[in-house]
């Protein structure tokens, strides 16, 4: 029986092909990931990827401006379906709706003089129950 003989140019050349082959599919990756997704695409769609080639993104949320006021407590204004503006408040433990308020160009059109509790008062907030 002869005895085994490690072939190290054969394996020398898998491990090149499987090289090549990784950085071949990670540029096409980082080349897909990082196209605009609101241009048209005739790719396929790859969901287990996390990549939708073609397929623009919408989102009816938006934080309009995030205020901390204390180390664990923060403020934020969010805008919901481009109409609805909420002032919600955050701490480590709980997120509580502060109320629904106007939108900025209300503000602008009282007056730049006016105080904003002047405002909370002449406009009816609605809260969460």
């Amino acid at each position: 029986m002869e005895p085994f003989q490690f072939d190290y140019f054969g394996y020398l050349r898998n491990m090149a092909f499987l090289i090549i082959l990784l950085g071949a599919m990670s540029y096409l990756l980082v080349k897909l990931k990082s196209r605009d997704s609101s241009a048209k695409s005739s790719l396929p769609r790859l969901p287990f990827l996390g990549l939708n080639a073609g397929a623009a993104e919408v989102s009816q949320i938006e934080v309009i401006e995030r205020k901390v006021l204390e180390p664990r407590k923060t403020l934020y204004l969010v805008r919901v379906f481009e109409d609805q503006y909420w002032l919600l408040g955050t701490t480590d433990t709980q997120i509580e709706a502060l109320g629904q308020i106007q939108p900025a160009r209300t503000l602008r059109e009282n007056g730049p003089n006016k105080v904003f509790s002047d405002y909370l008062e002449s406009h009816e907030t609605h809260t969460l129950e």
